[in-house]
């Protein structure tokens, strides 16, 4: 690419005539093939349309790999569009934003564009900014990474005059170049978009091929790619305030006297309910708080099962489904399953919600198949069980039967009524001699969003099986263990009433 002269850049490190609106403009963010970035696009939304106030047809998710989630499927409902993009170079995921950056400039973006990492939530709609129309606003990187003398080797290597200096906001004593700019969000008027994309995917593959200048920084390719591409392009940088780009993930980096953040960069700073983690500041908290509530609210239309537990199993396999299945609880589930066993002398078991076999595992359990929803898990709980089938899946697409049927605390997430008691008859008919399953009996104490009481479980048992044999075997954290005896429950129906 041409080497142009430098022209002068502008700095703004204040909110200063925030007032002026740009107009319309677009939102986007890349969504990388990990449940972690599927679940990081709900958090997305839900911030930018229930505390930005952002209307969900300005929003675009680029998604490379996996688009049909559960999670993808309810941005689509809520009228986000939804774009594939191909990866933009295997030795790079972070370059992938680059791909989300080229697929959006080609539709020709009226007003303001703004390009996002997909681990923020955005409290104050960054459209309202007021960016130069030859510039793009961005704030500086957290830290010094890389070191300023391998972005001066870069730097020089590429024939590309080195920017000016500039101060850190949380390390004033470190300095970098201008440009080289956290990528949690970047400001910028549509019609600039092009030649930016154009210059950054260059600098970027040219920067892939000479990987070695970076040395042990590799992964901040996008990041450098960027710098060179304002520098060698002569596009002017906005300096944005650093609470339009508030990192969660690292607290100290929070001044005690923060601005109430516009955007919190939280990065995998999250609770294992997949809210986002408090950190500890009363005015950063407050939005957080708004934020959670805001995600809370969508979760609780429409839990994205599958990618909450795709995320939860590989993020946190120790924990796994959570407290309820480690520890003494574990042990108590064992011993029920034992004394289960025991009791009913199965020759086949199936086990709907299988999780990641911990439950279950070194149990005799005959002929056993688990089912769950969560590929993850099943993956996990191969590891468990030699010689056992893993299915993943619903009850609504294999017909299985085996002579006990176990279900334990997989009633408490269903999403719906409908769904709900569809699953209990369904584990009812696949159970031909006896159902191991658990749930609530009253409304659960926790919030958490992914929960659901819709009555008690041994109401929904008698509306279908009237006649069974139902025995209350265990309690515990609100959650009741019922054994039902399904050669006394006589025809069930074929529908749930």
């Amino acid at each position: 690419m041409r080497r142009l002269s430098r022209r002068p850049t502008t700095v703004a490190g204040s909110d200063s005539g925030l007032a002026r609106q740009l107009g319309p403009g677009t939102i986007a963010c890349v969504v990388d093939d990990d449940p972690r970035f599927h679940l990081d696009a709900l958090r997305w939304y839900a911030s930018l349309t229930g505390v930005a106030g952002v209307d969900p047809t300005d929003l675009v998710v680029h998604v490379v790999g996996r688009h049909d989630t559960d999670a993808l499927d309810l941005l689509r409902s809520k009228g986000v569009t939804i774009r594939p993009v191909k990866p933009f170079d295997s030795r790079s995921p972070h370059c992938n934003k680059i791909s989300g950056a080229l697929s959006l400039a080609e539709q020709n973006v009226e007003g303001v564009a703004v390009l996002t990492d997909t681990d923020v939530v955005v409290c104050e709609d960054p459209r309202a900014y007021p960016v130069e129309p030859d510039a793009v606003a961005m704030k500086c990187v957290d830290g010094p990474n890389p070191p300023f003398a391998i972005v001066e080797l870069v730097f020089s290597e590429a024939g590309v005059e080195l920017p000016p200096l500039v101060s850190l906001d949380f390390m004033p004593k470190s300095r970098t170049v201008e440009g080289n700019a956290n990528g949690g969000i970047y400001v910028l008027r549509g019609e600039l978009l092009r030649p930016l994309a154009t210059a950054w995917s260059h600098w970027a593959r040219w920067l892939l091929e000479r990987i070695e200048l970076l040395g042990p920084f590799p992964k901040y390719v996008d990041q450098i790619a960027m710098a060179l591409a304002l520098r060698d392009a002569q596009i002017a940088t906005q300096r944005l305030h650093p609470r339009w780009n508030m990192p969660t993930h690292v607290p100290k980096w929070i001044p005690r006297k923060a601005s109430p953040p516009a955007v919190l960069h939280y990065h995998e700073a999250v609770q294992t309910t997949a809210l986002v983690s408090p950190v500890g500041n009363r005015v950063i908290d407050a939005r957080i708080d708004e934020c959670n509530a805001a995600i809370s609210e969508l979760w609780s239309e429409r839990f994205p099962l599958n990618s909450f537990w795709d995320w939860r199993y590989r993020s946190n396999p120790v924990l796994g489904p959570g407290p309820g299945s480690r520890g003494a609880a574990l042990v108590a589930k064992r011993e029920l399953l034992t004394m289960v066993l025991d009791d009913v002398r199965p020759e086949s078991t199936l086990d709907v919600g299988c999780g990641d076999g911990e439950a279950t595992r070194g149990l005799a359990l005959p002929r056993y198949v688990g089912i769950d929803q969560s590929a993850e898990a099943v993956r996990l709980g191969r590891q468990t069980r030699e010689g056992a089938e893993f299915v993943v899946g619903t009850l609504q697409d294999p017909a299985l039967v085996a002579d006990l049927t176990i279900c334990l605390d997989v009633l408490i997430y269903q999403p719906d009524p409908a769904a709900y008691r569809d699953l209990v008859l369904r584990l009812l008919r696949s159970a031909k001699s006896a159902l191991l399953v658990s749930g609530y009996e009253a409304p659960p104490t926790s919030t958490a969003p992914a929960l659901r009481f819709y009555e008690p479980l041994s109401t929904s048992i008698r509306r279908v099986a009237p006649d069974a044999d139902l025995r209350l075997l265990h309690t515990a954290q609100g959650i009741t263990t019922w054994l039902v005896d399904t050669r006394s429950a006589g025809a069930l129906p074929l529908r749930p009433s």
